[in-house]
């Protein structure tokens, strides 16, 4: 082994786990189930709205009986990726390797 191709041999790395596999695209439209459970989760967790959907920064937000779900949005969509897809048949066994990925997709799913 020349010292370019052993020197290539130290410095090249797996891609992260997380990086890894194919591309997986969620398909919300196609299974009502994962929406229904976001929706409802909302409904019942006005505390993680106000986080995720308030947009006036000048005035205070009212105050809550019940404390949000995570500090910010991206902790709360962490939650509601758990809650939707951790025992999803098809999308399970790519969540338990990739949560940040789902976490993203709920991001995504609320902002369009």
């Amino acid at each position: 082994m020349d010292e370019e191709s052993n020197h290539q041999a130290h410095t090249t790395s797996n891609p992260p786990l997380e990086q890894s596999g194919p591309q997986l695209t969620i398909q919300w439209h196609n299974d009502r189930a994962l929406t229904d459970t976001l929706v409802n989760y909302l409904m019942t967790h006005p505390a993680d709205c106000r986080v995720l959907f308030y947009s006036d920064s000048k005035k205070a937000m009212a105050a809550a009986d019940d404390g949000p779900s995570g500090s910010d949005k991206g902790q709360i969509y962490g939650v509601l990726a758990k809650l939707i897809f951790t025992d999803h048949v098809k999308y399970g066994p790519a969540y338990a390797v990739n949560a940040k990925k789902f976490r993203d997709a709920v991001c995504n799913c609320i902002g369009t």
